[in-house]
């Protein structure tokens, strides 16, 4: 089986420290250029988490250790090519420990989003016409709060109270 070189980790967080950077500078504004940066970078890390992936498979916490697993889910999550979301998301379920519960719960959000389906954890968020940030659309929304205990997320309203403090 391959291993990750401590030159492929070293590479995971880099790049995953310098996106979340970007997008922490581009935050909520509409800073075109920032968006298109934000953009170059998604796909420029997608590429690389491609190739990666291809060649040593999902990178797992028990091999590249927490914040390097951490690091390829943030470029996967964020990777503008949905089929390739889905396709790490479906690696990911295969050993949800080694990924962790809450990112497979955001993950499985996002590909449903993607997929025009609602979201089944209540993990993303959207601006509401006053302007504070309520849950997207909510399957089974009765027994959403139960699914995120079991993944170990904060209730829907706490995740609002924060939201809504930016």
């Amino acid at each position: 089986m391959p291993e990750f070189s401590p030159k492929s980790i070293d590479e995971l967080l880099r790049r995953a420290e310098s996106e979340q950077a970007l997008r922490l500078e581009w935050g909520d504004s509409d800073n075109e250029d920032l968006r298109l940066k934000v953009l170059a970078q998604d796909i420029e890390n997608t590429a690389f988490l491609k190739k990666l992936i291809e060649k040593n498979g999902w990178p797992k916490i028990t091999e590249v250790g927490e914040e390097a697993a951490l690091a390829a889910w943030f470029i996967a999550q964020h990777s503008p090519d949905k089929a390739f979301r889905k396709h790490c998301l479906e690696l990911m379920q295969e050993m949800p420990q080694e990924v962790g519960p809450q990112n497979l719960a955001r993950t499985i959000d996002r590909v449903r989003i993607d997929e025009g389906q609602k979201q089944y954890f209540g993990t993303h968020f959207m601006k509401s016409e006053d302007g504070n940030w309520i849950p997207m659309p909510i399957e089974d929304a009765e027994h959403v709060e139960e699914r995120r205990v079991e993944y170990g997320l904060p209730t829907i309203q706490e995740k609002m109270k924060e939201y809504n403090k930016l």
